[in-house]
């Protein structure tokens, strides 16, 4: 044979090769994950690596949503590249709203309410809430809930924590009113000066009380007058004791004038008296003169003096 060769050509063709970015999560404020990364499929191991890059427009404070990871392909003059876009979600932030415990004395205004919140992206957007609690200034003593209510928090994932608040016993104080009176006379109406009570709310309870009678005698004076606390659960009551003083009762003798003859034995002595309590001490006093039965004419009259005895409930005046 006369062998004519003819040479031929081997073509080599680009690779088909797929470049899929790889979804990744993220929670609303943090940072986008440092390291975006693909799979790769129809690589040639030991041959050309395929060229590319990732990106994604999201940024920390990009809200909750999903945003697109981009495959920007490089130059692979090897292989024939199909790119597929993923996708990095931005999740709901978690976060806390703790409504802070509070206290009042009854009968105040509720104080300013207000929370303290975690969680919140610094530079992002706010948390939103408002606070509210039922009591009134004249609601009674206990603990009452203050109420968490969230508005529209797109970004973030919020627990609710109630607080409370504590309504306290207002400081009262009862001081008896010193009485005085006559002896004899009925005790006079007791009352006292009451301080902390709260206008249009509940009223400060007490009894007032004296050992004192009608008979009660100076001496003994002054009486005291004792305050009882009733039932108050709004109030913390302190008590002031009072004092009723007795004082004595005017009272009068009138000396009886006598007449006698010579010679004659003195009359029986006599008196009246005036303002004497009925069923009480009677006024003591007694009566002499310097006559005798032959004290003559010529001195009369003879005077009869009043010698008063012990008379503590009494101020008496004596006419002769």
């Amino acid at each position: 044979y006369t062998v004519v060769p003819t040479d031929g050509v081997l073509t080599v063709a680009r690779r088909a090769a797929t470049l899929a970015a790889n979804d990744k999560g993220r929670a609303y404020g943090g940072g986008n994950p440092t390291l975006l990364d693909a799979t790769v499929t129809g690589g040639v191991a030991g041959g050309d690596a395929i060229q590319y890059t990732l990106a994604t427009t999201a940024t920390p404070l990009s809200g909750v949503g999903p945003y697109p990871i981009t495959v920007t392909l490089g130059v692979n003059p090897n292989y024939d590249v199909t790119p597929d876009h993923g996708v990095l979600m931005v999740l709901a932030a978690a976060a806390t709203v703790k409504a802070n415990d509070k206290s009042k004395v009854y009968g105040n205004d509720n104080p300013a309410l207000d929370a303290t919140v975690t969680g919140q992206v610094a530079g992002g957007s706010a948390i939103t809430f408002t606070l509210s609690t039922t009591p009134t200034p004249l609601s009674g003593v206990g603990t009452i809930p203050i109420t968490v209510t969230l508005g529209a928090n797109p970004n973030y994932s919020v627990a609710a924590i109630p607080g409370a608040l504590a309504i306290t016993t207002r400081p009262a104080v009862v001081s008896a009113n010193g009485k005085s009176k006559t002896y004899g006379d009925p005790n006079p109406t007791l009352d006292a000066t009451v301080t902390g009570q709260v206008p249009g709310g509940a009223p400060v309870n007490y009894t007032l009380s004296t050992t004192a009678t009608a008979l009660s005698g100076v001496a003994g004076s002054p009486y005291a007058i004792t305050v009882a606390p009733g039932a108050n659960p709004n109030y913390s009551v302190t008590v002031t004791h009072g004092a009723l003083t007795v004082g004595p009762k005017p009272a009068t003798l009138v000396v009886g004038h006598k007449t006698k003859v010579y010679g004659e034995e003195n009359p029986e002595l006599t008196g009246s008296t005036a303002g004497q309590v009925p069923g009480g001490d009677p006024i003591a006093f007694t009566l002499s003169t310097t006559a005798i039965r032959c004290s003559p004419v010529a001195g009369s009259p003879f005077a009869i003096t009043a010698t008063m005895g012990p008379n503590p409930n009494y101020t008496v005046t004596v006419f002769q």
